[in-house]
Formats: structure tokens, sequence, C-alpha cells
């Protein structure tokens, strides 16, 4: 870990003066708590660190953050001699030395968990492999000729509703909208692709592929963070699973088999909750483009490609992913604390993070049996927070 020394100053309290301690400083207006430290880390030891930071810890009104370079050489240290005398580099051991400073110290069983731990070790690995079948499930949820026959059945409805006279104010007012061809122009859409969901529903869905992947991935995350979070908490993986090949957490690959243990077994068993989320969802939108595409003008042929595009987006498959990857990695280390007996936890984040995770920052740490207020890991999708063992 990078310290810095403080120049000696006489006028400095005792437990600051010439010892070592995180470099940072106040955070001046208009900024954020990660540019103001990122500003006085910057000017006081002189040099450029190129990373975004992986983690962060709270204590009081102090905001602390992990980046990670590496090698040492990577940083030109150059400090600055009017409040610095000098900076280097700490073994993770060596930091409860009465030479550092007093809160450096004090934060030490929040600070040195995250120093050792290698957190989402595979993630990009994982989420980049099951994106791709994520996708491919996601198109096999509605088939094209089931979707194309319901685009017909919404414009069937528009047909025969452009035969009708036009709506009065009387009328219109009850589809909350202005009077005239405006309202009758809503009046078709709705019709329409209530009419087309009407064909969506009634032709079910094709959910196998979707149960597949969601399982082969809880399995995979809920290993790396059983695994992951023993290295944090130092302590053994979580026994409720099945042996793995010794080169499993070093060299990834997919499609490992376990014997689910009982979370494992919760995740695998609400896979259909998240199923009937995503689906709803993608039915919801697939609503919505045909509502639009009627009211736009648009023809059975423009509308049918909007509606494959919303079928078939790697964005919405990764996100789905990422989140889900968050929300197995998250139940196995929870699990994986308590059973290594860590009496609390708490809430890493970067910069920029939503308020609703700043909100389960600023209690951070709970006790490992408590749950967070805006809700554990993770809080909405594209979360990238996390949780770390706590010893304070």
């Amino acid at each position: 870990m990078l310290l810095v020394r403080r120049t000696y100053d006489k006028h400095d309290p005792g437990e600051a003066r010439a010892r070592w301690e995180v470099p940072g400083g106040k955070v001046d207006p208009g900024e954020t708590p990660w540019q103001a430290a990122l500003r006085e880390w910057s000017e006081e030891t002189g040099a450029t660190l190129g990373v975004e930071p992986c983690a962060g810890w709270k204590l009081g009104d102090y905001e602390g953050f992990i980046a990670r370079v590496d090698h040492e050489s990577d940083l030109r240290l150059d400090p600055d001699g009017h409040e610095v005398s000098d900076a280097g580099w700490w073994e993770v051991s060596q930091l409860s030395d009465e030479r550092v400073r007093d809160k450096v110290v004090e934060s030490l069983g929040l600070i040195t968990p995250l120093l050792k731990a290698s957190f989402h070790r595979h993630t990009d690995r994982i989420i980049d492999h099951y994106t791709p079948e994520m996708r491919s499930a996601l198109r096999q949820v509605y088939q094209g000729d089931t979707v194309r026959q319901a685009i017909r059945a919404a414009y069937g409805v528009r047909k025969a509703t452009t035969t009708t006279r036009r709506l009065t104010p009387a009328a219109s007012a009850a589809v909350g909208v202005g009077a005239g061809v405006g309202a009758a122009g809503v009046g078709m859409g709705a019709a329409g692709g209530a009419a087309a969901l009407g064909v969506l529903s009634a032709a079910g869905t094709s959910t196998a592929a979707l149960a597949a992947v969601l399982a082969a991935l809880y399995v995979d995350a809920y290993l790396q963070g059983g695994h992951e979070a023993a290295e944090a908490a130092h302590g053994v993986p979580t026994p409720t699973v099945a042996e793995v090949p010794a080169d499993y957490w070093d060299d990834w690959k997919p499609g490992i088999q376990v014997t689910p243990g009982p979370t494992l077994s919760q995740l695998l068993a609400e896979a259909t909750v998240v199923i009937r989320e995503v689906t709803g969802t993608q039915l919801d939108r697939i609503g919505a483009a045909i509502t639009k595409g009627i009211n736009d003008g648009l023809s059975i042929a423009e509308v049918e490609e909007q509606v494959a595009a919303i079928l078939d987006t790697e964005a919405r498959a990764w996100l789905i992913t990422e989140t889900e990857y968050a929300r197995a990695m998250t139940a196995a280390a929870r699990e994986t604390y308590r059973l290594n007996n860590v009496p609390k936890v708490q809430w890493l984040h970067q910069p920029g993070a939503c308020a609703r995770c700043m909100a389960n920052a600023a209690v951070s740490p709970i006790p490992v049996t408590d749950s967070w207020p805006s809700g554990n890991v993770p809080v909405h999708p594209r979360c990238r927070c996390a949780e770390a063992p706590a010893f304070t």
C-alpha cells in the first residue's frame, strides 16, 4: 500500500506530526469525493494514476478508495516537499506500525480485506462467455413467426379502426389526449398493441434456454464469489459445493458441475422469478414498440424490424448477465463470510454510485446477518457495488 509521510510541522496535532498516512485531503466545492481524493493524491505523490478505483470504504465523514497498479515501478513518485517529505510502499502486515497515522490504523479493519482480496477476478471473462448465450436464449422466448402474427393482428385492428368515424372531444377525453385525429391515432395504436400482446400471451413463451443459461451462470458466479470471499476473509471456501479443479480459480473455464448447497439451490429456485421479470419486460417493450409504430404510421415491415431489434439486443443480454452474476456472487460471498465467522460486511462502491448505493455505503459496515437499507447487491441493473468483510 502506498503511503506518504507528512513533512514535519510542530503545529500539527501529535497523531499527525511526521506520520505516514493515505494520500488525501478535503473536498473542494463542486468536487466529488473521488475527484478530491485523486487531486490530493496526485498533488502529494507527484504521480499520475491511470486506473479507476476498484473499491471504496467509508468511516464517518471519511471516504477512501482502492486502486490497483500492476507494479510499484508503474508510478513515478515525486512528492511535494511542502506537505510530504517521503512516499513509499508498505506491506499490509506493517500498517499497524506506530509510525502510521492513527486514523489509518483505525480503518485497517476495513482497508486490509480490500488490499488482500481479488474481487471479481474473472467477472469479464464469465460475462463475456454467457452474454452471447443469454442473447440467443432471449431470442427464443418469442419465436419469429409468433411475433409476426402478433404484429399483423395489431395492424388488423388498426385497419378496422380507420373505417370508423373520428372521435369526438368527449370520447377522446376518455383516453387522456386532445380531440380529433391525434386522439384517434393514440386509440388505434393502443388497441393494436393490446391485440399484439394478446396473441403473444396466448402463444406462450419458450424459456427453457433462458433457464439453462441462468443456471450455468449462477453456478460459476457462486463458485467465484465463495472462493474470493474466503480469500478476503482469510478462511476457507464455502463447503456446500463440490470440489473443483485446482486451476479453476486461476484459469476459469465454463461448464463446471457442482452439487448445489442451500444458498445455490435457492438461487436456482429463484431463477423462475427472474425469468418472469425478463419475459414480462420484453413483452412490455414489444407492445410499446408496436403501439408507437402504428401511431407513427410505420409499415408492418418497419415495425417488424424494430421489434426484431428488441428481441436481439446485445446490450440487454449483457445487462441481464451482469446483474444476475452479481446476485449469485453476492449470495455466495455472504454465505462464506458467515461460515468463516466474519462479524460485519462493508459496502464497496465506485465513484458515481447512485443515491441508493451510497445510502448503503453511509451505514457501512453492518452485521453479516443484516440486510442493507436499499437492498443487497445488485441494488439495480448495472450495479457495480460489492461486499467485503469488515473486522472493525
